[in-house]
C-alpha cells in the first residue's frame, strides 16, 4: 500500500485553506479536528486570564506523489507568511473497516 496520512497542524481558522490547497494538488478530501494547546510559558493573557492557543489539525490520506505535492505547496505558502504550521507524515500499513 502506497498511502500516507498527513497531519497538518495550523493556527485556528486556517484549516479550510489547507483542505483547499490539498484538493488543488490531488487529495480527494480531508478531516478537520479542533484542538487546544497548552501554553507552558507562564505568561498571563488579557486581564490575568490564561489564553489557551487554539489550533486545527487536518488529516489527509493520499498517495506518496500527492503527499509530496501537498508538502511542497504548504512549505511555499507558509514561508511567505508569518503563520506557523507543522506537517507530520505517517505511512499507512493497512486499513480495516468496522462493520456491525
Amino acid at each position: 500500500m502506497n498511502q500516507f496520512m498527513m497531519l497538518v497542524v495550523v493556527p485556528f481558522g486556517q484549516a479550510k485553506n489547507v483542505v483547499q490547497a490539498a484538493n488543488d494538488v490531488g487529495a480527494p478530501g480531508a478531516t478537520i479536528l479542533h484542538a487546544r494547546g497548552i501554553d507552558r510559558s507562564g505568561k498571563e493573557g488579557f486581564f490575568h486570564f490564561k489564553i489557551e492557543p487554539e489550533q486545527e489539525i487536518v488529516l489527509i490520506i493520499a498517495s506518496k506523489e500527492v503527499t509530496v505535492k501537498i508538502s511542497e505547496r504548504f512549505s511555499t505558502e507558509y514561508q511567505e507568511t508569518a503563520r506557523v504550521g507543522s506537517i507530520y507524515i505517517l505511512p499507512i500499513k493497512g486499513v480495516e473497516d468496522f462493520v456491525s
